[in-house]
């Protein structure tokens, strides 16, 4: 690897630049004339692109196969392909063709022996850990030692109850109840002649759901009602069309339609009172109830904006100065718009910070560590922010952003010499 060059994150790319880039990056690829360039990988691999360059050829040498052959299962993966300069899976798929591939280590008597003694009190990848193996290795050995948990025995019992539940109750619940796995209870219930009616979306409703339904469509919500019954909540809703329920008589449609007394009270309260204020008397959303007067075609003004009053202009001439106008628009229920057009027409103007001066040493500095360090570095050391300091570097030509950059002025050169 090249010694790491001057940082030049988010600079212009120089024609010396191009040059180098074309000669490195076709024999060592991006990682290396990144760090040669200073630049991130992405940025090597975009530039190259534009300007038609090729990655470095990735077949294999004879020098790296008789490496590979030599060093391969003597050494970690990761280290073998840091040597190689391959990416551990390119290393693995090239030694699987060459039939390096590892074979898998047999299990000794002092390793089964401890398998014996930790299984069901550690967890499996707990043991592969201490014991330098794969969770798939503890398992086949698990299974090779017959140490695997035995199922219990299916009793007459656990058959009737199943079959009983088995239709009326979900799968899963009946699992949770017998200790045993759902699909240990469905290949029960099918083995004592249980045929789920095609798709379980579709199976028929029992009546006592039917008037269930009935009783509580208009006062209680789809969910509820699906979470009671265990279906879907689509399903409810097409059984419920299927039952001749019309959709206004939902739960969902009469609580979100606006009675005539709800209206007359928003026609009454909108001049005096802030739709926060309205929607807290109306017990609705700001949002519903701000749509619902767009709706009646009610208006503040006949410009359709609220009128200001002393009380409000009090408020910001007191807080404008020390308080967001985040905060002041929440406070009186206005948008941040409103609030920031009312303090320009009020005439109120925050104080603006001190402008701080750069300084003939602040400059010598930024010369010296512009390039060899980020920008957020240099804005730490200087005590400034980093747009300060990308505003500065522009305007002493130090990057791309300022007029008399160096960019700008070999672009200029160029084009005087064509």
């Amino acid at each position: 690897m090249p010694k790491a060059g001057p940082f030049r994150l988010g600079a212009r790319w120089t024609c010396e630049e191009e040059a180098e880039l074309r000669r490195c990056y076709p024999l060592y690829g991006s990682h290396y004339a990144a760090r040669l360039l200073g630049r991130s990988r992405k940025a090597v691999s975009i530039r190259a692109l534009r300007i038609g360059i090729a990655g470095p050829s990735r077949v294999w040498t004879k020098k790296q196969i008789a490496v590979l052959k030599q060093k391969f299962g003597k050494m970690s993966r990761e280290e073998l392909a840091r040597e190689l300069g391959r990416s551990v899976s390119s290393m693995e798929v090239k030694a699987r063709a060459l039939g390096l591939a590892r074979k898998p280590r047999p299990w000794s008597e002092k390793e089964s022996e401890q398998l014996r003694a930790l299984y069901r009190k550690v967890p499996v990848a707990e043991i592969g850990h201490r014991l330098g193996r794969t969770a798939g290795s503890v398992i086949g050995e698990v299974r090779r030692l017959g140490l695997a948990r035995s199922l219990p025995p299916v009793t007459k019992a656990m058959q009737r109850t199943i079959m009983r539940k088995v239709g009326h109750v979900s799968m899963r619940e009946i699992a949770a109840e017998l200790g045993i796995g759902v699909h240990r209870v469905i290949t029960i219930a099918k083995a004592n002649g249980y045929k789920a009616e095609g798709q379980w979306w579709r199976n028929e409703f029992r009546p006592e759901e039917d008037a269930f339904i009935r009783k509580h469509y208009a006062t209680m919500p789809i969910a509820d009602i699906a979470r009671h019954l265990g279906r879907l909540r689509i399903v409810i809703v097409k059984h419920a069309r299927a039952l001749g329920l019309p959709k206004e008589q939902s739960y969902h449609a009469r609580a979100i339609a606006w009675s005539r007394q709800e209206d007359d009270l928003l026609r009454r309260l909108h001049p005096t009172m802030t739709m926060k204020e309205i929607a807290a008397r109306l017990k609705r959303p700001v949002r519903g109830v701000t749509y619902r007067a767009y709706t009646l075609g009610l208006k503040r003004r006949p410009d359709g904006h609220r009128k200001w009053t002393a009380k409000e202009d009090a408020y910001i001439r007191k807080h404008y100065a020390g308080t967001s106008y985040n905060a002041i628009a929440n406070n009186l229920g206005r948008s941040v718009n409103a609030v920031t057009g009312r303090v320009q027409m009020l005439g109120l103007t925050k104080q603006r910070p001190k402008v701080q001066r750069w300084t003939a040493k602040e400059d010598r500095l930024l010369r010296k560590l512009f390039g060899t360090i980020s920008q957020v570095e240099i804005a730490r050391r200087l005590n400034r922010r980093p747009g300060a300091v990308y505003a500065r570097s522009g305007e002493l030509g130090l990057s791309g952003t300022g007029k008399a950059s160096a960019w700008r002025r070999e672009k200029a050169r160029r084009r005087v010499g064509t």
